[in-house]
């Protein structure tokens, strides 16, 4: 490992673990990963077909460094082909299953992650109506956004703005809080389960500001809708797939933008009610046993495909959906021209 970078020794270890692939009737892959995933999809690839086990491969996000952008972008597209390998193909958002879309490629289910059932029913918010309380949760890194949440909150006192979760930069943004003046935040660290419970249901918005194309799901943005929280979350392809629907979505990096959604949200109790009741609906349909029952179903139907092509018997074609696909509406926020 060099700092962010960090490497495995996986192909070294192939042999063994080639051997034991015998042993199993079906391997869920997640990726990418470099130098593991794209190590394992490859090298599987030239197994015998007696010996290899139906794949199913878990695509999370494209590769994002933007020291190395180039090299991201190649390493992708590369990513992308061994993947269509598989014989499933599970992506959480539609937008990165239609990615993996091929005529003569595996099929490719979106399944979005879960969360587990909070509360039966909207919970009370107690506290000052003038007040919109912004929760946060997540590393304390760059890639985060966290920079972006508190240059919207500077001098904002209608803001009220938890922000949970360790990191390496825990303590350059509390630096950064107090050179802004951001009274109006508090940084708690780590919290436990039950902790960061209350904080969900004590806070009207949850949101994620993050700067990376890497965000893909944002399952914080979910968890907080099982407790009645409205989601705000940057304009991400997969965040947006969570949070659009029942949130609001921003530029990336808009300070600006971010603050004026926060805003709308303050000043319309009555959108901020609405949008909220909704959140905790949506939420109640993704949920971990949903997840789980959906992943159980493409194991069982990659191994049965798998187990037809190997013995000759009739099976159904193993290719994509071509229809098109259902599009959900969101909410999205410009930005401002006024800085």
């Amino acid at each position: 490992m060099f700092g962010e970078w960090r490497f495995s020794s996986f192909v070294a270890h192939w042999p063994r673990i080639a051997r034991e692939l015998r042993n199993y009737d079906v391997v869920n892959v997640h990726g990418p990963v470099p130098t593991i995933s794209d190590v394992f999809l490859g090298l599987s690839n030239l197994l015998p077909d007696h010996s290899r086990p139906a794949i199913v491969y878990t695509y999370h996000s494209p590769v994002d460094v933007p020291a190395a952008a180039r090299w991201a972008r190649m390493y992708d597209k590369f990513h992308v082909q061994l993947a269509l390998r598989a014989d499933r193909i599970i992506a959480s958002s539609q937008h990165y299953a239609r990615q993996h879309y091929s005529r003569y490629g595996p099929m490719v289910q979106a399944i979005p992650w879960g969360t587990d059932p909070r509360v039966a029913a909207v919970p009370d918010r107690p506290g000052r109506r003038d007040e919109l309380r912004v929760l946060f949760v997540g590393q304390m890194r760059p890639y985060k956004g966290v920079q972006v949440l508190l240059a919207a909150a500077a001098k904002q006192p209608w803001l009220q703005v938890t922000l949970v979760g360790a990191g390496p930069e825990l303590a350059a943004y509390q630096r950064l809080a107090a050179r802004l003046g951001v009274t109006n935040a508090r940084f708690t660290g780590r919290l436990s389960d039950v902790e960061l419970q209350a904080c969900y249901t004590s806070h009207d918005v949850v949101v994620l500001p993050s700067l990376t194309r890497a965000e893909a799901f944002g399952l914080v943005l979910l968890d907080g809708m099982s407790a009645g929280c409205v989601p705000v979350a940057s304009d991400w392809p997969g965040v947006s797939d969570v949070a659009g629907p029942t949130g609001m979505l921003v530029p990336p990096g808009d300070s600006v933008a971010l603050r004026e959604a926060l805003r709308t949200l303050a000043q319309d109790p009555v959108r901020l009610e609405r949008l909220r009741v909704a959140s905790l609906q949506r939420a109640k349909t993704l949920t971990w046993e949903r997840c789980v029952t959906d992943y159980e179903r493409v194991m069982r139907e990659a191994v049965r495909g798998r187990y037809a092509r190997l013995h000759g018997l009739p099976t159904v074609p193993d290719r994509a959906p071509t229809g098109p696909l259902r599009v959900v509406p969101v909410q999205r926020v410009g930005a401002m021209s006024e800085r």
